[in-house]
């Protein structure tokens, strides 16, 4: 400790005489020895800079983010970041793991920025797994229709039908509530996961209001057959079947809710005649 005390006022002398170069010198050495100083290693990166060596810089910047984010110092991690990022651009897995700060963090702005830009670098390169993985934070963050869309279509691409599924499942919902048309979205959706109850159900119900009668019987089976259904979900099938003329499969469903829930069941005067 003694010769790195040594060190750090010989550096200090230099400064103060104006020898960056040496002071440089100085603090680097220290650094071989005691590589876990921080303190110098900013100094160090500082002084790079003021006499614009950017590389050497950013190579001591790009140290310090990745301690300082190995320590748990998300804000101390988010400075030098941004500092890197001015004279170098980052790795982009240092961009990623920045986002992911920010997000804990809760600089919400600046997670989305970030996790643009990882995707974006990310398919520059064509590492599109880590792509979608960033790209679902990112939408998570911002589901705003573009990002929900980007997200979706790549995790079609990847064969990744459930993310894609339920992505355009929101997308169609979102159209509705707007009061648009959700129905090509929701049949996206049918078309990556069809199994998938809730999208079952959804694209089986604009299936019959459109009256495409048959179709949606075939689309509302997996939500309507299901253990777990719920009972709009059974409801909405078991009409479909009386509109496709098959009333005993639509007893068989509609009778158990009537008896279950007489008051909410406006269809026990067709079951009757069943």
């Amino acid at each position: 400790m003694a010769d790195i005390s040594k060190r750090l006022e010989k550096a200090e002398k230099y400064l103060q005489k104006g020898k960056v170069d040496s002071a440089l010198e100085e603090y680097l050495s220290v650094l071989d020895v005691d590589p876990g100083n921080d303190k110098v290693r900013h100094t160090a990166a500082d002084l790079f800079l003021q006499i614009n060596r950017a590389e050497e810089a950013a190579a001591l910047l790009s140290e310090l983010f990745d301690r300082e984010l190995a320590l748990g110092d998300n804000t101390q991690a988010s400075v030098t970041y941004k500092k890197l990022a001015r004279i170098a651009p980052p790795k982009l897995g240092q961009t990623l793991r920045f986002a992911q700060a920010a997000e804990r963090s809760g600089f919400k702005r600046e997670a989305i920025e970030a996790y643009n830009a990882a995707v974006t670098g990310f398919l520059q390169e064509g590492r599109e797994n880590e792509a979608l993985s960033a790209m679902r934070r990112m939408a998570a963050l911002d589901p705003e229709p573009r990002n929900l869309k980007r997200l979706a279509d790549l995790a079609s691409k990847l064969n990744d039908r459930q993310t894609s599924g339920d992505v355009f499942l929101k997308i169609g919902i979102a159209e509705e509530e707007q009061g648009r048309s959700g129905f090509s979205w929701l049949e996206r959706a049918h078309q990556q996961d069809p199994e998938n109850p809730n999208i079952a159900f959804r694209f089986g119900k604009a299936l019959l209001d459109k009256g495409k009668i048959d179709e949606a019987v075939d689309a509302l089976e997996p939500a309507g057959t299901a253990q777990n259904s719920l009972p709009e979900q059974r409801r909405t099938y078991g009409m479909a079947l009386l509109a496709a003329h098959r009333p005993k499969e639509a007893q068989a469903i509609l009778w158990n809710l009537y008896l279950k829930a007489p008051a909410k069941m406006d269809e026990r005067g067709r079951l009757r005649g069943v």
